[in-house]
């Protein structure tokens, strides 16, 4: 990673962020991210549509292909002119991608951000408050795997990494260990305990589970997509058979790695001080998580019964213009169900402070 300073320092040689003003730099590495890649990995290729990413090659050497017959190699020099310029520009007229050569290092920034301080004037009091969503600044890096879609793009634009600050993000790259998986190789087993997140970079996978289990019918997954979160946050066995369709590649994140970047962003828990500023701005609704039986045994007042197994089912039918408050006496079942309601885009917490309870 590299630090502020040398960021700034970059900038001033790239163009086009040698015309910000300083305020301008300072405020662009804030939301400047740096990514690493292994030697035949994909950086860029030419999406549709204009380009919302500016990539800076800092380190390393790339191949740039039009075709199998039209290949140029370039390396990063301080003395080269085209690297002071972003990839972008060299597949803006023919296509094609840029692949790296040896192990690279680009630096990645959100075009739309970098075009709003350049029209900004030097005075930095003009310059408007921008906090730059994770999945806007950086959709769009591009791994090709021929058929595929680009992983990285899916990924950034999951409600996973949404809220994600860049330096997260980069956290998350960095710990990620790739395993390469051959095709029929089953990479988790329904029911039996999982200590791993998995993001998939390349194959396909197919998710299945016991007639009794939440899914109808077998589901595929592409790059992407992911698998083993809920596990993770829940803290149970595995809910479904995952076995590779093709040979592929899955980044691969242990249970205290995942703990230390994802946990606290994805389920969120408020108290009473939090939600008696909360509650009459729009209609709420309490939910609680646990078995029929457990119910009845007691609950909190207007809470709505939806156990966790089932409540997949329901997410289509909620109101997303409600809130939602997930009673917490369900314990990991509860966390687990705060995280699905906000993985389906709903604005879920779970209620930790003394409830008022009554009998069934």
């Amino acid at each position: 990673m590299i630090c502020r300073d040398a960021l700034i320092t970059a900038f001033r040689q790239l163009k086009p962020l040698a015309s910000l003003s300083e305020a301008g730099r300072e405020q662009l590495a804030e939301k400047a991210m740096t990514l690493d890649f292994n030697t035949n990995e994909t950086l860029i290729r030419k999406l549709q549509g204009p380009t919302q990413l500016y990539h800076y090659l800092l380190e390393g050497e790339i191949e740039y292909r039009v075709s199998m017959m039209e290949r140029t190699h370039l390396y990063h020099s301080t003395s080269e002119d085209w690297c002071r310029n972003p990839l972008e520009e060299l597949i803006e007229e023919k296509g094609g991608s840029i692949r790296a050569k040896t192990n690279c290092r680009l630096l990645v920034l959100s075009k739309s951000y970098v075009d709003e301080l350049l029209k900004s004037s030097l005075d930095t009091a003009s310059l408007p408050p921008r906090a730059i969503n994770a999945n806007q600044a950086f959709a769009g890096a591009a791994v090709e795997h021929h058929h595929e879609q680009d992983w990285s793009e899916v990924f950034l634009n999951t409600p996973l990494v949404a809220k994600l600050p860049p330096t997260a993000l980069q956290k998350v790259f960095r710990m990620m260990k790739d395993q390469t998986y051959c095709a029929g190789e089953i990479v988790a087993k329904e029911n039996t305990p999982s200590d791993s997140f998995f993001l998939i970079k390349s194959g396909r996978v197919e998710m299945s589970n016991s007639p009794a289990g939440p899914l109808e019918q077998p589901i595929e997954l592409r790059p992407g997509n992911y698998f083993g979160d809920e596990s993770l946050i829940a803290g149970t066995p595995g809910s479904f058979d995952v076995r590779m369709l093709d040979d592929g590649v899955l980044g691969c994140l242990d249970r205290c790695s995942f703990n230390e970047v994802f946990r606290q962003s994805l389920v969120k828990t408020i108290g009473d001080r939090e939600i008696s500023a909360m509650r009459n701005d729009r209609h709420s609704l309490w939910i609680d998580v646990r078995l029929p039986a457990e119910f009845r045994r007691g609950h909190m007042k207007d809470s709505v019964n939806l156990p966790v197994g089932s409540l997949r089912k329901h997410l289509a039918g909620l109101d997303a213009s409600s809130r939602y408050f997930v009673c917490a006496n369900g314990g990991s079942r509860s966390e687990l169900a705060t995280y699905l309601l906000c993985q389906h885009g709903l604005d879920a917490y779970m209620y930790q402070d003394d409830m008022k309870v009554v009998n069934g």
